[in-house]
């Protein structure tokens, strides 16, 4: 009951001070309010909240416009201690809007985006509270006024001076927006038009998404339209919302189509492994390609049977497009990288390779590359990209952009033609060869051939497993035991050396970004050397967390496939290790207890 009394009196004097103009004092007492927000007891910011949020309405009333714009920030905490108390709630939307109001009527485009931005838009959507999103959305439609939504979108599409603070306000209007914007793009024939305000709406984000769907559904929407719809569902990723989007794979146009596809490869494999089976027999020949890459992406060996059954019907498709199936298919076998696939890639190795297929120019087949790196990712667990920077041709490889594997094609044809002595001694050279220069993976992919050239080889498979074993102890580097002294306490021999060869090492210089907010990034990174800052942005604001180390690491979603909501970049001259996450994947099973220790 005290409390209560305390509250009335607080409020009493704030409003005779406003009403005799004693802006000193009132200050003072506003300041007094602020102080109790952050005050140790849970009464007394309760309290305070209560008669600052009674306070801006009462500004708001007056129309003190710029005290209410110095009370933001407090406003911003109120908000946030008052929780689940509606009546807070109620009061600071109210008074939030009609400054929001005033400010678009004065032109400030970017103070009322700042307004509206502590109780709606993409970025505090999820972080405030419950009830005050309900509050907020109705609040927000009544200000979205046709007067007020015209003036942005023009201002915003024909403006000068204002055009980007127009648009970041739209933007800022969250889902009340979206419909607006939808009609329009239906009404536009400006292609220049429809494209700026496209980018509004894909900034707008998820907010967006009922809006969009309910506009996919409608009819006599045009292709263009219903291809950027699509393009933008993709680029939320909502797997809940693929089922509305796979139908129009069927769609007339097959740029709609690939679109869809598009969006299935964003969206995720939770939705996309059934569909791409469904495509793989139902898309457009000029689309087949990009079906067979993106089946490639999904970890699933039950997916290599229809593509090898693919790779044996390859020839009823014309020339060229036969060719590029072919290359990609064997492609997206090996990043499945399932023991499964290996049959029907020896066969089509075979068929280049032994002595009497008369293929002379083997530098000149892309196809056959393309199964031999198949292979070698297979037996390095799948999941890896060949580099882009020794691609030519179509897909392909040329073998002698890469001398290990031409070397290694030699062998085989050596090998097939009957010479396993002489597979056996050049196989032993070029693993001894790969060890010199620190080339460990495909050492010991190498080593595992001999299990086909010659099993009875016992001599040179020890000897090369020594070889290697010796040649990673004597790079085990010294610097990692110091460094990760705490975490090598917790791994086993076996789970560090795993680790350590799978591991890519970069540089970074001060300032030089590591990962952004919003990317996908699912790598984990070990800090060698230097230090790293660790922040995030909000209002175009940098908002600093902390700093790493050496020692420490960072990998927000390494283990659940997420965004990066904060930034990390170089604050000096760092070094860093980078573990990827299909790596991690195939490790599992044999090291079950990993995840926790890392």
């Amino acid at each position: 009951m005290q409390q209560v009394e305390i509250v009335k009196a607080a409020l009493k004097t704030i409003s005779n001070l406003l009403a005799e103009k004693n802006n000193l004092d009132m200050d003072i007492l506003l300041g007094q309010m602020i102080v109790g927000l952050h005050g140790e007891e849970e009464e007394q910011r309760q309290d305070a909240a209560i008669v600052l949020a009674c306070t801006l309405n009462n500004l708001a009333l007056q129309k003190e416009w710029q005290r209410m714009n110095k009370l933001l920030p407090a406003i911003k905490q109120t908000i946030s201690v008052a929780g689940d108390n509606d009546e807070v709630a109620q009061q600071s939307i109210a008074a939030l809007t009609k400054l929001a109001a005033h400010q678009i009527s004065q032109e400030n485009y970017e103070a009322a985006r700042d307004t509206l931005m502590i109780i709606s838009g993409p970025a505090t959507w999820y972080s405030t509270p419950l009830q005050l999103q309900e509050r907020a959305e109705p609040a927000i439609a009544d200000l979205f006024t046709e007067t007020i939504r015209t003036t942005l979108l023009n201002t915003y599409l024909h403006g000068k001076e204002k055009q980007e603070e127009a648009g970041r306000l739209l933007v800022a209007f969250g889902e009340q927006a979206v419909e607006f914007l939808m009609e329009f793009l239906r009404r536009s024939n400006s292609k220049t038009e429809r494209v700026q305000v496209l980018k509004l709406i894909e900034e707008i984000g998820l907010p967006a998404e009922k809006s969009l769907l309910k506009m996919l559904q409608q009819e006599e929407t045009p292709w263009y339209l219903t291809r950027n719809v699509i393009r933008l569902l993709g680029v939320f990723a909502n797997p809940d919302s693929f089922a509305e989007i796979a139908p129009f794979l069927d769609h007339e146009d097959i740029r709609v189509q690939e679109e869809v596809l598009k969006a299935a490869a964003n969206i995720g494999e939770r939705t996309q492994k059934d569909f791409l089976l469904k495509a793989l027999h139902t898309a457009p020949e000029k689309l087949l390609g990009l079906v067979i890459s993106q089946i490639g992406d999904i970890a699933d060996d039950s997916l290599v049977a229809p593509l090898a059954a693919l790779l044996e019907k390859a020839s009823r498709f014309p020339g060229k497009i036969s060719d590029d199936i072919q290359i990609t298919t064997c492609q997206s076998l090996g990043k499945i990288g399932s023991i499964k696939a290996l049959p029907i890639l020896t066969k089509i190795i075979c068929s280049y390779t032994t002595p009497d297929s008369g293929n002379e120019n083997l530098h000149e087949e892309p196809i056959l590359q393309a199964a031999v790196e198949a292979v070698q990712l297979i037996e390095r667990g799948g999941n890896e990209k060949v580099p882009r920077t020794r691609v030519k041709k179509v897909l392909g490889v040329p073998v002698e952009a890469d001398p290990v594997s031409a070397r290694e094609a030699a062998i085989l044809r050596i090998a097939a033609a009957g010479d396993k002595n002489l597979a056996t001694r050049k196989l032993f050279e070029l693993i001894n060869e790969c060890v010199l220069k620190k080339d460990f993976a495909n050492a010991e992919r190498l080593r595992d051939r001999f299990k086909e050239i010659d099993p009875l080889a016992l001599t040179e498979i020890i000897q090369s497993a020594e070889i290697i074993e010796q040649a990673k102890l004597e790079i085990s580097g010294s610097g990692y035991f110091e460094v990760w002294a705490n975490l090598l306490e917790e791994l086993s021999d076996e789970e560090f050396s795993a680790i350590y060869h799978e591991l890519e090492t970069c540089s970074l210089q001060p300032e030089e970004p590591l990962v952004n907010q919003g990317d996908k990034n699912d790598e984990l990174f070990f800090i060698n050397q230097g230090n790293v800052k660790v922040f995030y942005k909000q209002n175009d604001q940098e908002v600093y967390i902390k700093t790493l180390g050496s020692g420490d690491l960072a990998g927000e979603n390494f283990f659940n496939a997420s965004i990066w909501t904060i930034s990390l970049s170089a604050l000096t001259p760092t070094r860093i290790s980078i573990l990827k996450r299909s790596s991690f994947i195939r490790w599992q099973e044999a090291f079950p207890g990993l995840e926790r220790k890392l």
